[in-house]
């Protein structure tokens, strides 16, 4: 029988099918792990080498079926973190080659038409379930050739992982975005409307978001959409700008793009040696990591938070804060403030960097003349500000100073051209101020190119640029800012609609119909109306263990404007940790307390916001709040002594 017979004949059963790709996966797993140890002991010369040492580990991520055979790719291959060429000559191209977008958009350029993309789910390293999605215009048919081949068939998983509850409809090969049901509550006033969404590997993408949360990001190369994957992929010689709300993706998208720019692929060295990627926060590292060890580009991405970077550079005693309640300590104008002192000061800087930053900070706060001189191109609030300094004793032990030391010392010592670097993504940008954005541009070479991922929406100062147009235009990162456009992440995988329904309220009525492929409990209002932030504080904790029951093995926070209260209610409620940073536990229950700011760009299953009404508003925005809201992925509780904010129904 021919091929072309096969493929028009009935598949064989789904069991069988699994069996069939479970023992390739197998045979894929030994070629990688063969060729792994192999490249470690040095005995084979790959480019994989230079970055890491290792090649990227995983399972099969999914397989693509042409409508015509290709001459080298025959009727398609397979998707891995890896290359390999499988015993039965079939190919298993890597997740990042130029071909593998077929997967991932269902077209390359130079590829056949592609008929049907499989996606796998997998378990460790074995395959449990897959799913097919065929491209629009195409009929039903065995693309995949099924039943075909005789392999020998691992055991299968022991422990399966329960299967989730349908989230998504299948419509002509395509999921789409349930509609939300209409809910008869006078004070609702947002309505998600329902919007087609092509989904690819409905089931691995159920299975993705349905299981609990470990509160680290893990590589989703088989759950990886269109959308993201589109900017994952964007070309990296040019600027590249995403906008996208809560769930939408951001730091997938992040941490998968460091990944694609770093990693060799079958058909080609990588785009970058090195790349810097640069979060938030400290726990925004410990929250990316495991992504990029997973993905084997944990030596050739360096990962930071903006935290660690000023700190770095300034030789300050403190990090700067999240808030700044001088707009003068984030200026633009502390930059040349700096390099101006800096260059009036330049005969009489001795010894090291520290040494020579005590002695403009000095001058800087004591000598008129010197300040009068630094101060020509900028207002006289400017000399006011420099003369509080006070010294360099007095102004290391404060935090609202630690960016003006970063400008200074990188005026003093620069990085040298070897420490720069040619690309730099920045996660949750929107909260990066002036000067941050110049410490930034000092470590991009001359030709380096930027990806900024944020959300405007959850931006938390009054002293932040306002819009992308603004940096890019006050960084001169593009030729002609009136053709510029960020690239928007439109909808949102993580986040339920009800989630969403709920702070959505605090944003502009035009920018609140986010849609979502999940759905969820509504939010518990019940703690709302306590006697006092302490009470409050234990109908969260109360509330959050009976929601963990509700959702065994989830992920738990508290993000609170009191913080301090929480961490005592906690105590007094039996719960204890070993370090400030760490969960609270009591048994086989752990919490987490964050702030908003220590809160950007994590998720967990469940989230109890406490003290909703006292969160910091910008320029009338609930920038901190929206950011708390949408941290759960599966149920929100709010807590509260006070009402809600109006915009919540307060």
């Amino acid at each position: 029988m021919s091929a072309e017979q096969d493929k028009q004949g009935s598949a064989p059963q789904p069991e069988v099918v699994l069996d069939s790709e479970r023992a390739v996966n197998e045979d894929y797993m030994d070629k990688i792990d063969k060729r792994s140890n192999q490249a470690l002991r040095g005995n084979i010369n790959t480019p994989m080498q230079a970055v890491s040492g290792a090649l990227a580990f995983g399972p099969l991520v999914g397989r693509v079926a042409f409508v015509e055979a290709d001459r080298d790719l025959g009727d398609g291959f397979y998707v891995g973190p890896s290359f390999a060429h499988l015993d039965d000559d079939r190919l298993v191209l890597s997740w990042n080659a130029p071909m593998s977008r077929a997967f991932y958009t269902g077209d390359a350029v130079g590829a056949p038409p592609v008929a049907s993309r499989r996606t796998f789910s997998s378990s460790d390293s074995d395959l449990i379930a897959f799913g097919d999605d065929l491209l629009p215009g195409v009929k039903p048919r065995n693309w995949f050739n099924d039943g075909r081949r005789t392999l020998k068939i691992p055991e299968p998983p022991t422990s399966p992982p329960r299967p989730p509850e349908p989230h998504l409809v299948e419509a002509s090969g395509a999921a789409t975005v349930n509609p939300v049901p209409e809910i008869d509550d006078r004070d609702v006033t947002i309505k998600i409307q329902s919007a087609e969404v092509s989904v690819r590997g409905e089931q691995a993408l159920v299975t993705s978001m349905d299981r609990p949360k470990d509160g680290r990001m893990h590589a989703v190369l088989s759950t990886l959409q269109a959308d993201q994957y589109e900017a994952v992929a964007a070309p990296a010689d040019r600027l590249l700008v995403v906008q996208g709300g809560p769930g939408t993706g951001k730091s997938i998208v992040a941490a998968h793009r460091a990944a694609y720019l770093t990693l060799p692929s079958n058909e080609g060295a990588p785009a970058f040696k090195e790349v810097l990627l640069l979060g938030p926060t400290r726990n925004y590292v410990k929250h990316v990591r495991p992504t990029l060890t997973e993905l084997a580009v944990d030596q050739s991405v360096r990962l930071y938070s903006v935290q660690e970077l000023v700190k770095q550079f300034s030789r300050h005693q403190h990090s700067p804060p999240a808030q700044h309640s001088d707009p003068t300590d984030v200026s633009w104008d502390l930059w040349l403030v700096a390099q101006r002192l800096v260059r009036d000061l330049k005969t009489s800087l001795r010894g090291s960097t520290r040494q020579q930053l005590r002695t403009v900070i000095d001058a800087a706060a004591n000598d008129a003349a010197i300040r009068e001189s630094a101060c020509a191109l900028v207002g006289p609030e400017i000399a006011d500000w420099l003369e509080a300094l006070g010294s360099y004793s007095r102004a290391s032990k404060k935090r609202r100073y630690a960016l003006f030391f970063a400008a200074v010392c990188m005026n003093l010592s620069p990085p040298p051209p070897k420490l720069k670097y040619a690309h730099i993504i920045v996660d949750e940008a929107q909260d990066l101020r002036s000067l941050d954005w110049i410490l930034v541009d000092a470590l991009l070479r001359k030709t380096g190119t930027l990806t900024l991922l944020g959300d405007l929406h959850q931006r938390r100062s009054d002293h932040t640029p306002a819009t992308w147009h603004e940096i890019v235009d006050r960084l001169e990162l593009v030729d002609n800012i009136e053709q510029f456009e960020p690239v928007l992440l439109q909808t949102s995988y993580r986040t339920t609609r009800q989630i969403l329904k709920f702070a959505g309220q605090l944003l502009p009525r035009g920018q609140r119909n986010l849609p979502s492929l999940s759905s969820g409990p509504e939010p518990d209002l019940t703690g709302m109306g306590a006697a006092s932030p302490a009470d409050s504080a234990r109908s969260a904790i109360r509330l959050l263990r009976r929601s963990l029951q509700q959702f065994p093995g989830a992920s738990a926070a508290i993000v609170s404007a009191d913080v301090p209260k929480v961490n005592v209610a906690l105590r007094s409620a039996g719960f204890a940790r070993h370090a400030e940073g760490l969960p609270f536990t009591l048994d086989d229950e752990k919490i987490i307390v964050l702030s908003s700011d220590e809160a950007r760009g994590l998720e967990f299953d469940v989230v109890a916001v406490h003290e909703p009404a006292e969160f910091r508003q910008n320029f009338g925005r609930h920038g901190a709040l929206f950011t708390a809201l949408t941290r759960a992925s599966k149920h929100l509780i709010v807590t509260g002594s006070g009402k809600l904010p109006r915009e919540l129904g307060g």
